[in-house]
This record gives structure tokens, C-alpha cells and sequence, in this order.
């Protein structure tokens, strides 16, 4: 009896003891950042949903304004899709555009709407049409990413670099709030790490980035930033400061969404009634003559 009492004891305190043995280890933010960036790698496609948003309080004039923009992007075998959608805003209005690029090829298909040049010109057109061009990745040098560039990037110690500049905030309904801090520390750890010199920046400046990420599957959700803070640390034009101190609100916003659940093509009557950008360049330029 007393031997099945001291087993019962032991038993107990080695339970206790490691958390009763299902206890998950907590793991620190850098840990979680790394994981989230090792999960992006399985990413074939996915829809980023972005928009702007600014409250303006001008002489008791208050304006709303919101520019939406949504990027869908997929990749299959050699080509990657991508599809660009431009919601209503106060500035050239809606529109989309596509782009296809394949990867072994090194070549890039580009259809957009005729209204960019238009808007580029100052001129306007009866009727609306789509352009496309063509790049050639490998002859267009401003296009590509040079090797050893490439080489720097891959070969970066995230967690060296971002350190204790990524910090858990909050948590609610299963999504884990972490900000990024840009500040001077930072910038100079990255210029270290990847061969650049370093340039004297302000300490006290700092960007904050609001990261969201899924705390069971460690995929990222969101990404928020104020970016009236960034702008008026950065304005030194006094007329620029008064602009912006009269914005209550000035806020980017990323969402993430169908994951692995998207598929971007061209629209079969894109393709068939696109015309070549230079000649509807050719076609427009006595109107941008006039």
C-alpha cells in the first residue's frame, strides 16, 4: 500500500511538474515571425486585399476618402499570374490590369487599359480599349534582380537582424498581434548584414507595422500601419506638415485572403481584343500634338 502511495506521489510531481505533460512550449515572436516566413514558401497563390483610408479635418470641413486596391496572384508550373484591381477613388478611378510572366521563358504580358495613357497625356478617348505589351525579362535590365543581389537577400539572418524589434502585442479570437519597429537600430543591423555602409539615423524615429497572424497555422492575416506618424516624421516642407496635421486618419491596410484558393487568367476577350500599346500610342499622338 504504502509503495503504491509513493508511486501515486511520484506519479503526481512528474505530471505537475511538465505541465501535465501537454503543455505546448510558448514560442518567443521572433520564433513565430520565423515560422510565418517558412510557411510563405508554400504559398502558390493568395488575394491581398489593401486599401488607404484618411479622415481630413480642414476648416471644419470634414472629407472621408478611401482608395481600394486588390492584388490576386497564382503560379503554375512556369507562369505566375497576377491581376490587379483598382477600386473607386477621387483620383483616376476604377480599373484593372493584368500580368503574365513566365518564368523559364523570362518573358512578362502586361493588358492594361488604354485610360492609363490617356491620364499620362492629359487627353480623353471615346471609348476605352485594351493595350498589352510584351517584356523581355533578360534584355530589360531595370526589369531583373541581379544574382549576387538575389544571393544577399536569400542568404539574410532574419531573426539576427529583426531581433527583439518584433513584439507580441495582443491576442483575440485565435490571431496573434505582433508590431515590427522599423527604427535606426534596425536599419543598421540590415546595412551590416548585408555589406552596405551604414548612414547616421535618428534613433528616436521609429515605423511600427502591425503584423496579425493565424497563432495555429502561423500564416499572416493582416498587416496595418498609421501612415500619418511616417509622414510627418518625414516632412520637412512646412506646408506638407500643415496638410497632414489636419488628417485625423491616414492608415494603410493589407488583408490576406484564399490562400492557396486563388487562380488569376486573362479573360479570353482581353486577350483577343487587345491592341499593342505603341500602337495606340501611334494612334493618339495627334490628339497629343493639338
Amino acid at each position: 500500500m504504502k509503495k503504491k502511495v509513493l508511486l501515486f506521489i511520484t506519479l503526481f510531481t512528474m505530471v505537475f511538474m511538465t505541465g501535465c505533460g501537454t503543455k505546448k512550449e510558448e514560442l518567443k515572436p521572433i520564433d513565430v515571425l520565423e515560422k510565418t516566413i517558412q510557411n510563405l514558401a508554400d504559398i502558390k497563390s493568395l488575394e491581398v486585399v489593401s486599401s488607404i483610408n484618411a479622415k481630413l479635418n480642414q476648416d471644419g470641413t470634414k472629407v472621408d476618402m478611401n482608395i481600394p486596391l486588390t492584388i490576386a496572384a497564382s503560379e503554375a508550373k512556369d507562369e505566375m499570374g497576377l491581376k490587379i484591381s483598382l477600386g473607386e477613388n477621387p483620383f483616376i478611378g476604377t480599373l484593372e490590369a493584368y500580368l503574365v510572366a513566365n518564368t523559364k521563358d523570362k518573358k512578362l504580358d502586361l493588358y492594361f487599359p488604354s485610360s492609363i495613357y490617356d491620364m499620362m497625356f492629359g487627353i480623353e478617348s471615346k471609348e476605352p480599349k485594351w493595350l498589352y505589351t510584351n517584356v523581355d525579362l533578360e534584355e530589360d535590365s531595370e526589369m531583373t534582380i541581379k544574382d549576387e543581389d538575389l544571393e544577399k537577400i536569400k542568404n539574410i539572418d532574419y531573426k539576427k537582424v529583426i531581433g527583439d524589434n518584433f513584439v507580441y502585442v495582443d491576442s483575440n479570437e485565435g490571431i496573434n498581434h505582433y508590431q515590427l519597429i522599423f527604427n535606426g537600430d534596425l536599419i543598421n543591423r540590415l546595412a551590416v548584414e548585408i555589406g552596405e555602409e551604414t548612414e547616421n539615423y535618428d534613433e528616436e524615429k521609429e515605423i511600427k507595422l502591425d503584423v496579425y497572424i493565424d497563432a495555429k497555422n502561423y500564416n499572416i492575416t493582416k498587416i496595418s500601419s498609421d501612415l500619418k506618424e511616417l509622414v510627418l516624421e518625414n516632412s520637412t516642407d512646412e506646408e506638407d506638415l500643415e496638410v497632414f496635421n489636419s488628417f485625423e486618419e491616414f492608415t494603410f491596410t493589407m488583408e490576406f485572403k484564399n490562400v492557396n484558393n486563388t487562380n488569376v487568367t486573362v479573360p479570353e476577350d482581353v486577350k483577343n481584343n487587345a491592341i499593342h500599346d505603341i500602337d495606340y500610342l501611334n494612334d493618339i499622338k495627334p490628339s497629343v500634338e493639338s
